[in-house]
């Protein structure tokens, strides 16, 4: 049956081809939180440090963009800094992989070149 997307089925009805659902981050919930402090004795999973309630992140190991479940095996418990601080590094080497590097190739003085 379509749907009034123009979907049918799971596919577009004009392209034929298959549709994406957008991946939906499950919610954490409050016994996984009490559980993954208890494992980590209410410290930081990074820097070690003392928790507290208010700056707490729960953080997830293999990215919900990448497949990640919300389970007690795949969060841990951050500070906030160690969180920001881990989500701007996984920032700058997206950033990295998109760039192209130059090839950098030498030239003799006759304009052949060799690597």
């Amino acid at each position: 049956m379509k749907d009034l997307l123009g979907n049918f089925g799971g596919y577009d009805i004009i392209t034929g081809k298959k549709i994406k659902s957008p991946k939906k981050r499950q919610p954490v919930t409050r016994s996984q939180k009490n559980y993954i402090l208890d494992v980590q004795r209410n410290r930081c999973a990074i820097c070690k440090k003392q928790l507290k309630a208010a700056s707490t992140h729960f953080d997830h190991i293999k990215e919900v963009s990448k497949n990640g479940k919300s389970t007690t095996k795949n969060l841990r418990a951050l500070c906030a800094n160690c969180h920001y601080e881990r989500h701007n590094t996984d920032k700058a080497r997206k950033a990295d992989k998109k760039r192209k590097p130059t090839p950098s190739r030498r030239r003799d003085p006759f304009g052949l070149s060799f690597s």
